[in-house]
């Protein structure tokens, strides 16, 4: 199973080592950049749940892949489309 659980479907296809290697870049990063960020109550439930359900340490290091699982998805789509 793939460490970006059900965000990622690398293990279907074959791209496991990819995820891991997104998320590993992610983490080494300096972490030197503040962004404030309003979210509803639901949403933040649902980042902390994301957050247990895959042993994050921090609330800020989930929210940090969540948007790198984003932005990758959101990369693959537009390279499907043209």
């Amino acid at each position: 199973m793939c460490i970006c659980s059900t965000g990622c479907f690398g293990a279907q296809w074959g791209l496991h080592m990819l995820c891991i290697m997104v998320i590993k870049y992610i983490m080494e990063q300096p972490k030197n950049q503040r962004i404030a960020l309003l979210l509803a109550e639901d949403e933040v439930k649902a980042v902390d749940e994301w957050r247990f359900a895959n042993k994050i340490a921090s609330r800020n290091e989930a929210i940090r892949q969540l948007v790198a699982l984003g932005l990758k998805s959101a990369g693959k789509e537009k390279g499907a489309d043209g």
